[in-house]
């Protein structure tokens, strides 16, 4: 019982490159809808509250969103994140193999996007 109810943490730290797009503009017909795609590589750490254990490493993210522009100084939309990291930590005896000691970490998300530009 105490590993489902132990909360674990992910924090993430990095950098990416975004790309606006019109073509589902052009698709539909319409000024007001674009695409945003953006790609990044990031470090991650990973902390396992109920074995209190802390796994680090390299990940990449990808987003993709697409969003309809209201005003000239609000957009909102749809978009969609995926996280790829891998992980491990430090080995505690002589002998621990790589795999033993680390994790794949992937997730999807998907959420309401709602801009303002001032």
């Amino acid at each position: 019982e105490d590993v489902i109810t132990s909360s674990d943490t992910v924090t993430a730290f990095g950098a990416s490159i975004s790309y606006r797009d019109s073509w589902i503009g052009h698709l539909l017909d319409t000024e007001k809808i674009f695409t945003t795609t953006a790609a990044g590589v990031g470090w991650y750490s990973f902390h396992q509250t109920f074995r209190d254990k802390t796994y680090a490493g390299p990940g990449l993210k990808a987003d993709f969103g697409i969003h309809r522009r209201s005003t000239r100084t609000m957009h909102y939309g749809l978009k969609m994140s995926y996280h790829l990291a891998s992980v491990k930590r430090e080995a505690e005896f002589d002998e621990e193999t790589s795999s033993a000691r680390s994790h794949t970490l992937t997730w999807l998300t998907f959420g309401f996007d709602l801009s303002f530009y001032f």
